[in-house]
């Protein structure tokens, strides 16, 4: 996905994938810079805690990926995923 970067250096998210990911208005993104990468993860809010996040992404939000999805998978559980340690080297 390419997106473009306006004259005022802000770049817009299409709403989809916002969706897709479980973002809402008045989210906060974390931006990390990595050697030649931006690095973006949702930050966790305390509203969250008994909220409307329900934490699960929703594969049918997914575009075209939503037909290589196999019948049967389980819900992708985005609050685990962003709490899993991971190796940022393999960003980069």
């Amino acid at each position: 996905m390419i997106l473009k970067v306006t004259e005022e250096g802000n770049v817009a998210v299409p709403s989809d994938l916002l969706v897709a990911i479980g973002l809402q208005p008045g989210d906060q993104i974390d931006v990390e810079q990595g050697s030649e990468s931006l690095i973006l993860r949702p930050v966790k809010a305390d509203s969250e805690v008994g909220g409307s996040h329900t934490g699960k992404v929703d594969l049918s939000l997914l575009g075209y990926l939503r037909d290589k999805i196999k019948p049967g998978t389980p819900p992708f559980d985005i609050q685990k995923f962003r709490s899993e340690p991971y190796d940022l080297s393999l960003r980069d």
